[in-house]
């Protein structure tokens, strides 16, 4: 029989992306946003307990962004979303279950190159919420034998995303208004950008095989903001200025070691930063 998937959170901007890639490679799967089940409300629990089946695969990728506040109330309603999760797979074990988590979980590693087993180091709230779901979907796969997978994606860009964050979407939608470039300081820090379609290509190829444990999603390559900000300006046909504001954080690079990620998908590919601008710039 094959597997049922279902996405909790497909109105959001990965649950969005996954969905397409999911019609595009023909696999049928079942959608749930928080307009058909709240998952901070313990109702939630027997909502999910009519959903899941042995067959099931689920993908879990709700979650209550920091965007809206990285602060403890979203922790909280953050960790109840994946208690109520784990509580209805107590009672009612699946297939498979996916969860997506972030690479904030490990902070600003004292080692530049960031691998799974660099050290857990959550800053944020939101980090801190992810990490603690992570543990509570991990426990309850392990107690009810059920295979689970854990991955934590890095700067994550694209069309849909509502509340852009500092990165390519920001540029992208400054130099749509025709309005500054705005840099936090020298604009060296490395990070690594992984397209949002990308990402959903990644997961629906590992909704459809064995791999367990845990995986960092990134691309193995690193790109600063300053030559980010330039490549989006260079695909625009009028000027565009870009500027340097005094940083108000903590400069760190993010560098990631995706040997783990190539040897689960040896076929691995990821779209070019430049071919990736020039279509956000056409749909937008």
């Amino acid at each position: 029989m094959k597997p049922e998937i279902i996405v909790l959170g497909h109105s959001g901007f990965i649950g969005k992306a996954l969905c397409d890639q999911l019609n595009i490679a023909d696999i049928a799967f079942q959608g749930i946003s928080s307009s058909d089940i709240d998952l901070r409300k313990s109702e939630s629990i027997t909502a999910l307990n009519q959903r899941f089946t042995k067959n099931t695969v689920l993908i879990f990728s709700a979650a209550i962004i920091r965007q809206k506040g990285d602060n403890l109330e979203t922790l909280q309603d953050n960790i109840k979303m994946a208690i109520n999760v784990a509580k209805s797979l107590e009672n009612h074990p699946i297939d498979k279950c996916i969860y997506l988590s972030t690479a904030d979980v490990y902070g600003h590693p004292d080692s530049l190159l960031i691998s799974e087993n660099t050290p857990i180091n959550p800053l944020t709230n939101y980090a801190s919420a992810k990490w603690l779901s992570e543990s509570l979907m991990e426990s309850v796969c392990l107690k009810t034998h059920t295979p689970s997978l854990t991955l934590r994606y890095s700067g994550i860009f694209g069309p849909g995303q509502r509340q852009p964050r500092y990165g390519p979407n920001s540029f992208i939608d400054s130099v749509i208004k025709k309005e500054n470039v705005n840099l936090w300081g020298d604009g060296e820090e490395l990070r690594d950008m992984v397209y949002v379609k990308d990402l959903a290509k990644i997961i629906v190829q590992l909704s459809q095989n064995n791999i367990q444990g845990i995986l960092n999603i990134a691309t193995g390559k690193s790109t600063t903001f300053q030559q980010t900000a330039e490549m989006i300006c260079q695909l625009m046909p009028y000027q565009c200025k870009i500027i340097h504001r005094e940083r108000n954080g903590p400069k760190f690079d993010q560098v990631f070691d995706i040997s783990k990620l190539k040897q689960s998908l040896p076929n691995l590919c990821f779209t070019p930063l430049n071919q990736a601008f020039r279509e956000m710039l056409y749909i937008n």
